[in-house]
């Protein structure tokens, strides 16, 4: 037999002989909001859609898309919260580059669009770090600054009407 044959074979041998080791790892993927519970969302104020067409903002998309969808965030899974919030972000930077009616068109309502905004960066911040606690105390300050927002949103419309009828 050939002398490189036959090292080739036995080094063949040698390494075919050997066991076999499968080293078995077993990697716990999990979330670490499978441990941590948010709270139950506050009562959000809404705006009926009859309430919407009597004020004329019944086709101001920008807000309907934003309200639509911050009514979706209170029923959001807790492990999707970021897809969920990150589309908020959109929706209301749409609001904010939005034309806003005449009468809702006041430093008012913009400034607390903004508050929403400048929390909706707060709650991703604390969602992409996986700051649970944080996120929590987050999305309370968040659904308090929406309620802020729809509450003058309905009073100025309302401020509007006392002012007609005074006229």
């Amino acid at each position: 037999m050939n002398p490189l044959r036959f090292f080739t074979l036995l080094i063949f041998t040698s390494f075919s002989c050997q066991e076999s080791v499968v080293k078995e790892t077993k990697i716990k993927g999990f979330d670490t909001i499978n441990k941590y519970n948010l709270s139950k969302v506050e009562k959000l104020v809404e705006i009926s859609m009859e309430y919407r067409k009597e004020n004329n903002i019944d086709s101001w998309t920008e807000l309907n898309n934003f309200i639509d969808l911050f009514e979706n965030l209170v029923n959001m899974v807790p492990e999707g919260n970021l897809v969920f919030i990150e589309d908020l972000i959109t929706k209301t930077d749409d609001l904010i580059k939005s034309n806003f009616p005449e009468k809702l068109d006041v430093p008012d309502i913009k400034s607390r669009v903004k508050v929403v905004k400048s929390i909706l960066l707060k709650c991703k911040y604390n969602s992409e770090n996986k700051n649970w606690k944080d996120l929590n105390i987050s999305l309370s300050e968040l659904y308090i600054s929406y309620n802020s927002l729809i509450n003058r949103i309905t009073s100025i419309s309302d401020e509007n009407d006392i002012f007609k009828i005074i006229k």
